[in-house]
């Protein structure tokens, strides 16, 4: 079933800028940012990140998509979903990605936030 069969079932939408380098002072720099419909779900839930440690995710975001998301990546969320404008709330850091399958390939993109 296409992904588009789930859109109503996405009310939020997400901006995902992909990372290109970092500069001589550490600093990222991203490619211009897409926007996604998604779903963002509160619930604690534990995951290994990409360093192969356990962590713990208290926000998972759901795609209408199965983009190639990197935790290097900067996701941006709404602050009327977020309630908030703090960097750290808008912009958290991708702790780890799933692919989510379905019978006809890859479905949807989940991500895991820190």
């Amino acid at each position: 079933m296409p992904i588009s069969r789930w859109f109503d079932m996405l009310p939020q939408t997400v901006e995902i800028a992909p990372f290109a380098s970092r500069n001589d002072f550490g600093e990222a720099s991203y490619g211009a940012s897409v926007a996604y419909k998604c779903r963002i779900a509160g619930r604690t839930e534990n995951v290994i990140d990409y360093d192969g440690q356990q962590v713990t995710s208290g926000q998972q975001i759901y795609l209408g998509s199965n983009a190639k998301v990197s935790a290097l990546d900067q996701i941006t969320l709404s602050t009327g979903d977020v309630a908030s404008t703090g960097s750290g709330v808008v912009n958290p850091k991708i702790l780890a990605v799933s692919h989510i399958p379905d019978q006809s390939g890859l479905h949807h993109t989940k991500l895991f936030m820190g």
